[in-house]
């Protein structure tokens, strides 16, 4: 396993700088670290530079990133969140997907004495992470406050008790992850009227995720017109693992003329968080594969959104291919009237 270590410092003796100096030598055989390029190194992110040829200092960041396996931070906190300097770091890597599934964790090693403790910072790490497609692993992130006394002149962190946690973050960074429970099956059922009260907390924290709001009642009679008509409107398919309701997903008919086809488009599937990773997906999108072609659809198409990167990496492993179409929408009310008139 290689891991590369992230400073958010530009500082040569920062602490922050120490602790991942020390993560790296106290890794366990078999584990390889190297830092990136300091952030100091690299240009002001700009999007007309994200091109080849890249800026010397983005390639070396990039290629960096592609060869690890895991990644390790230490950032400090300025003005509540993340130095200006680590987020251009971090903006580098949005682009090249280098990071994407790959182990990711940090120590926060901010002062007891700073305004929150850091957590400003972790906070925005968090998210950035999440926007990068990194998988953080909550068992190697620490809070661990280390004073600049305790950095000797080897640049390296002496206070026994502090070495011995930040020893502990690599191991539990590169450590297999655990399999998902197996408590039990995943049960796959066409919705039915009966299923209504279990369907629709469902269909909530999925529009919840996209953060649209569409009514109680209105999601009632999309679901209502599924299983009213499912030979014209299509199917609607509710996951159930050790009794209670996990996941859906909606399958609706069309047609398509290039192909001269029937076609399937999955417009919808969620997992209840707790409970991804252990199959649900998979056996939904069977679910709608298998609906697709009982209806006599050539091929089944679904839309997930760029940053969801999580979804993304499942529909990869299933053999699906990524469409090169752009997708575009038009209001059918006065204003998408007026913007088609213009």
């Amino acid at each position: 396993m290689h891991v590369l270590l992230l400073s958010g410092s530009t500082r040569s003796g920062a602490t922050t700088t120490a602790v991942l100096r020390t993560a790296a030598a106290l890794a366990p055989s078999g584990v390889t670290t190297a830092f990136a390029p300091s952030p100091a190194d690299l240009p002001a992110f700009d999007p007309d530079l994200d091109r080849d040829p890249l800026p010397p200092a983005v390639a070396g960041l990039r290629r960096a990133a592609g060869a690890a396996d895991a990644v390790l931070c230490c950032a400090p906190e300025y003005a509540g969140t993340l130095p200006g300097s680590f987020t251009n770091v971090l903006d580098w890597l949005v682009g090249g997907g280098e990071l994407l599934g790959k182990r990711a964790a940090w120590i926060n090693a901010a002062s007891v004495a700073a305004p929150t403790g850091g957590a400003g910072a972790t906070a925005a790490l968090a998210t950035v992470l999440g926007y990068l497609g990194a998988e953080v692993v909550p068992a190697a992130c620490l809070r661990l406050p280390v004073p600049r006394q305790a950095v000797g002149p080897d640049r390296l962190v002496t206070d026994p008790s502090l070495r011995d946690r930040i020893a502990a973050a690599i191991p539990a960074l590169v450590a297999p992850a655990a399999p998902p429970a197996t408590a039990g099956a995943v049960r796959v059922d066409v919705v039915g009227p009966g299923d209504l009260p279990d369907l629709l907390p469902l269909l909530r924290a999925y529009c919840d995720f996209y953060e649209v709001a569409p009514s109680d009642a209105q999601l009632e009679r999309l679901c209502r017109a599924l299983i009213a008509d499912p030979v014209h409107e299509g199917r609607q398919f509710l996951a159930r693992r050790d009794g209670g309701a996990v996941g859906f997903a909606t399958c609706y008919w069309t047609w398509e003329t290039t192909g001269a086809d029937r076609v399937a488009v999955m417009n919808d599937l969620y997992v209840a968080e707790a409970v991804r990773g252990a199959g649900v997906g998979r056996a939904l999108l069977a679910a709608c594969r298998d609906a697709a072609r009982d209806h006599g659809a050539a091929r089944l198409v679904w839309q997930t959104a760029p940053d969801n990167h999580r979804a993304q990496r499942l529909y990869d492993r299933t053999g699906a291919a990524r469409s090169t179409w752009l997708t575009y929408e038009l209001p059918v009310d006065a204003a998408g009237q007026a913007a088609v008139a213009r």
